[in-house]
């Protein structure tokens, strides 16, 4: 019984070595201390799509260079126009136009703009010119208020904030935390919304290869899910090296206790 202490300590160690470094390890296969890749591809413009909420702001020189549109928000600064759907209390209040089904905001004294397909700036620059005959010396400012992905899995849960335009997929994953043990890294799943539909990439996040991927790069309205890798001892799954896996632990385990007790 003395040495059932250590006993313990062998099978605790045998069993939370499951998750070995060549199965949490990122990016495998560089040659080098220094590689470069060449085929980045870079990260494309996100097109606006129905169910997108944009905020938009209108400044101005003057409220008197407004016109009709200073009804909008009545607040005393020279950003007359803040949106113009749903409101937040407050004094800088945000208001946000959402794109409907077929693409279209309704601005008032505008009337319905399609902007489905568009890049922000081409938006931008859009709203500029039908706003032009309204209000003169003004510009415009479009922001994506919807600019966030969605983490599920083992590495997070819930609609995480993009930092920055371009963003790939190691920084989404830094801003919800760390990968779990357990996470299967070489199949993560990112279902991405598309014109003609969702389309769903399955890549290996610890191959370099993602680097040249079109997936490489996070867009808004993303999901990425990152399942439980199989074979784990305490996992749902269980397969044919797990069990390998098991009964090569206890053989050893058995074969230490009968070398102790000796």
């Amino acid at each position: 019984m003395k040495y059932a202490g250590k006993i313990c300590l062998v099978i605790l160690l045998t069993l939370t070595a499951c998750a070995a470094p060549w199965k949490t390890n990122l990016m495998t296969g560089v040659r080098a201390d220094a590689e470069l890749i060449k085929e980045v591809k870079p990260a494309p413009e996100y097109c606006i799509q129905p169910g997108d909420e944009l905020s938009v702001r209108l400044r101005t020189l003057s409220h008197e260079n407004a016109g009709p549109l200073l009804q909008l928000l009545g607040e005393n600064q020279t950003d007359v126009m803040s949106g113009g759907g749903s409101g937040l209390a407050g004094s800088s209040r945000l208001y946000t136009y959402s794109v409907n089904a077929n693409g279209e905001i309704d601005i008032p004294y505008v009337g319905k703009i399609n902007v489905k397909g568009l890049t922000i700036l081409q938006t931008k620059q859009l709203l500029e010119k039908k706003l032009f005959d309204l209000v003169k010396q003004c510009s415009v400012e479009v922001s994506l208020v919807n600019n966030y992905f969605t983490a599920m899995g083992e590495f997070g849960t819930g609609k995480i904030p993009l930092p920055k335009e371009q963003t790939n997929i190691y920084e989404a994953l830094a801003l919800t935390g760390k990968i779990t043990d357990v996470g299967d890294r070489t199949r993560v799943k990112l279902i991405r919304q598309t014109p003609d539909g969702p389309v769903i990439k399955i890549f290996n996040l610890r191959s370099k290869e993602i680097i040249s991927s079109e997936y490489f790069w996070i867009q808004p309205n993303d999901i990425i899910y990152i399942q439980p890798r199989e074979g784990q001892f305490f996992g749902v799954h269980s397969t044919v090296y797990s069990i390998l896996g098991l009964l090569t632990a206890v053989a050893s385990i058995a074969a230490l206790g009968i070398k102790l007790a000796k």
